[in-house]
């Protein structure tokens, strides 16, 4: 038997595939053992549609981290596999998952000049705009020449006396 063989806790020969993910390895050994899904299910309480996300390692649709790894481990004591193995596994994909979300630093930066560049042309459309309101309203505020303004009457006019003054 190779070394790269390992032996479960009730004499099943199952092979080490390094790199394998958590799900995939929860499968090997559950089918290995000729233990039907439906059946973890019943006996772990835990949705049917969960079980098999985890296994296709579409950790994305289950639910909070904490939640997937006891997830895990239940299943993995169900189907008599080593529970703190399938924790460690699950434990590496989620590592691995956040490594490659990280974005790498040179997009971040260029990113921040992108923001730079389009806060700098909002800015000068925000005075352009100013400038074209204030232009406007000076404009059309300008009395006429001919219409006399405020300043050509006296107090005495604008209190109630109706007579122009001589």
């Amino acid at each position: 038997m190779p070394d790269r063989d390992a032996i479960a806790g009730d004499g099943i020969v199952v092979e080490e595939r390094p790199g394998e993910t958590s799900g995939a390895w929860l499968r090997r050994e559950r089918e290995a053992r000729g233990i039907a899904l439906e059946e973890v299910s019943a006996k772990t309480r835990i949705k049917l549609e969960f079980l098999r996300d985890l296994e296709c390692g579409e950790l994305d649709r289950l639910p909070a981290r904490v939640f997937v790894g006891g997830f895990a481990r239940a299943m993995a004591q169900a189907i008599g596999a080593d529970a703190d193995e399938a924790s460690r596994r699950l434990g590496a994909d989620y590592h691995a998952r956040s490594h490659m979300a990280e974005i790498p630093a040179g997009m971040l930066a260029e990113s921040a000049a992108d923001r730079r560049r389009r806060f700098g042309v909002v800015l000068v459309v925000v005075v352009i705009l100013i400038a074209a309101t204030l232009t406007l309203s000076l404009l059309l505020r300008r009395a006429h020449p001919s219409e006399g303004g405020l300043s050509q009457r006296t107090p005495a006019m604008l209190v109630g006396d109706r007579t122009p003054p001589a």
